[in-house]
């Protein structure tokens, strides 16, 4: 595990990316233990972009090359000061233009893509967990896939949407296929927030994979990617 000291110096930095913006799951471990934190890092205004460029620095500084992770993991649960995943906030959605909020995700998305700090993308299309779906094609959801690739991260198939209104995989089906076609790599998650979920619906994910084309997993190590077989160990 890590020193005690060196955990007392990443709350420090957690407490200081709390008044900064993005969602980051880092994992770090080696040897027989591991280590998970989870970070809130809230996006800046617009108008503090200069800032902002500091305060990227910063925050790669005191969390990205603070820690030999085996990975960092991007996800996005902020439009603004709007937390659109979050059950107390839904009624939201009834006055906002759904094309409108998927567009600003993704670019939200990108932004944390073209840092360069992250290995995974977490729930790829997240917006769609209370079942609000997009009613035109949504060009930026290709941007990101495309920019996945170019950063040559990860996509994770998350199986907490199995759990939640929309009752399916993040990402879509369409968009595991346009993955898939893109030769973006995936890696499987169960976003467990308690013990009894984790694993939770792997069957039905590697179904999907599968179903999609793909024949292999992503594993991290120490943010080196290795491929191993699906149904093999």
């Amino acid at each position: 595990g890590i020193r005690h000291r060196q955990c007392r110096h990443t709350v420090r930095s957690c407490l200081w990316v709390l008044r900064t913006g993005c969602y980051v799951v880092g994992g770090g471990g080696g040897g027989g233990g591991g280590v998970l934190f989870f970070l809130m890092i809230r996006r800046p205004p617009r108008s503090t972009q200069s800032r902002s460029s500091a305060a990227s620095d910063v925050y790669k500084r005191q969390v990205v090359d603070f820690y030999d992770w085996d990975y960092l993991l991007l996800s996005v649960h902020f439009l603004d000061d709007w937390a659109f995943d979050h059950p107390k906030y839904i009624h939201y959605y009834e006055n906002r233009d759904i094309n409108e909020i998927y567009r600003s995700y993704y670019k939200t998305l990108m932004q944390g893509i073209e840092t360069g700090c992250y290995n995974i993308v977490a729930h790829f299309d997240l917006p769609k967990k209370f079942r609000y779906q997009p009613t035109e094609t949504i060009v930026e959801e290709d941007q990101a896939i495309q920019l996945c690739k170019k950063f040559d991260m990860v996509v994770e198939v998350n199986t907490a949407g199995y759990r939640k209104p929309i009752g399916e995989a993040y990402p879509s089906e369409k968009i595991l296929r346009k993955c898939f076609q893109a030769q973006v790599p995936l890696c499987l998650g169960s976003d467990a927030h308690r013990p009894y979920e984790v694993g939770k619906e792997f069957e039905s994910a590697l179904d999907l994979i599968k179903k999609v084309g793909y024949t292999h997993l992503t594993q991290f190590n120490k943010k080196r990617k290795t491929y191993y077989p699906i149904g093999k160990e």
